[in-house]
């Protein structure tokens, strides 16, 4: 083998060393987990602030944001932290128009007042959701009560949209009452 073969395989072995190792070199090291993270997690411009009185089983102070990028959150009122979040669907689907807290639940009034869905306060997970119609013209409401004066926490939701009246349980979902005009 002459001497210039032999330069160019012992440089070719040294460049493939090198970049074999560059992979290695690119990992952080276990102590910087967290530190340098390249994922943040924003809200965006909020439209409402929720806040609820009681939060059963949690230390936590919890309000509810929801924004115009279709987010619906939590933040710990103490530090600031987001202890949960859900980006929704895109458009007018997953656009919020109205939202309220209940004892451990946060439900939301979803694409012009025609989708309920409810959320567990503390973790942020799913509960239900019921597709109640409506004309596409006009933004819906919802408000929490309670069935009784001996209640003091909510215990049903009531939404109108341009179209009716709707009662749902808060635990369950199931529709109490419905009125239309």
């Amino acid at each position: 083998m002459s001497p210039f073969l032999r330069y160019l395989y012992g440089l070719l072995c040294t460049v493939l060393f090198l970049l074999s190792i560059s992979q290695v070199i690119e990992a952080i090291h276990e102590d910087q987990v967290g530190l340098n993270d390249w994922s943040l997690q924003f809200i965006g411009r909020p439209l409402e602030v929720l806040v609820s009185a009681t939060q059963t089983g949690s230390s936590k102070s919890l309000a509810f944001i929801y924004s115009e990028q279709n987010v619906l959150a939590a933040i710990d009122t103490k530090h600031g932290e987001i202890v949960w979040r859900h980006v929704l669907e895109n458009g007018e689907n997953g656009t919020i128009n109205s939202g309220v807290v209940l004892e451990d639940e946060v439900c939301v009034l979803l694409n012009r007042g025609r989708l309920l869905r409810c959320f567990d306060t503390l973790t942020g997970s799913f509960k239900w959701e019921k597709l109640f119609g409506g004309q596409d013209t006009h933004l819906g409401k919802c408000i929490a009560v309670s069935d009784s004066k001996e209640r003091k926490a909510p215990n049903r939701i009531i939404c109108a949209n341009d179209d009716r009246i709707i009662s749902f349980a808060s635990r369950s979902g199931n529709v109490q009452w419905e009125s239309k005009w």
